[in-house]
């Protein structure tokens, strides 16, 4: 399962954890998208063997079925022609036990092939069945932070934005402010100005 995003820390140290973190997840997302596509060909193989070996498995019984009424319809006709022939029934009833016992047990093998097949496919339905369990869950828990972050970032642009206002509102007043007692300065500087040139004998208005 991939690990949970850290809680927001100081402003370097928290920026680098969190990246971090965030590639490690990255990684466990794209390990169980492999296994997902490995349980799923295998599982596709594991049905298509299956299917083959059934489809030998039938066909062998099918041939041993004719050749046993194949053999019994010859025993029969031997039967009339036992002393005849009868070193030609011995061969043929030796062949067909060969041939039998032969055929048996590679009945008996596929079966137990099918019969692994069978355990293997259930074993990796089983892996898929998980995989995709865990991969719901990671798509569940993404929606979840992408929506917890996206609820955050909203409440930091409110934030954000008063804090803009209300800086844009105190500097419009301090200019305001500052606007005022500069006048007021200026009326004070020209008012000492015209004083001191009334001393020398000066008229302001002359200028």
């Amino acid at each position: 399962m991939p690990p949970k995003k850290g809680k927001k820390g100081g402003k370097k140290g928290g920026g680098k954890k969190k990246g971090g973190r965030k590639g490690k997840k990255g990684e466990e997302e794209l390990t169980i998208e492999e296994k997902y596509k490995k349980s799923t060909m295998e599982m596709e193989n594991l049905k298509h063997h299956l299917s083959l070996q059934t489809s030998i498995t039938r066909r062998t019984q099918s041939a041993r079925d004719e050749l046993k009424s194949e053999f019994l319809s010859l025993t029969d006709q031997l039967e009339e022609e036992r002393d005849a022939q009868l070193d030609v029934h011995t061969d043929l009833a030796r062949q067909f036990k060969t041939f039998q016992t032969e055929k048996n047990l590679v009945i008996d093998n596929l079966q137990r092939e099918n019969i692994k097949l069978t355990n293997d496919l259930s074993k990796c339905q089983q892996v898929l069945a998980n995989t995709i369990q865990e991969k719901d869950s990671i798509i569940r828990k993404k929606e979840d932070e992408i929506t917890e972050l996206k609820n955050k970032l909203r409440i930091l642009e409110s934030t954000y934005q008063n804090i803009f206002d209300t800086s844009l509102r105190n500097l419009q007043l301090n200019l305001t402010k500052a606007k005022e007692q500069w006048e007021r300065s200026s009326v004070d500087l020209q008012d000492r100005t015209k004083e001191r040139l009334k001393e020398f004998g000066i008229n302001f208005q002359e200028f």
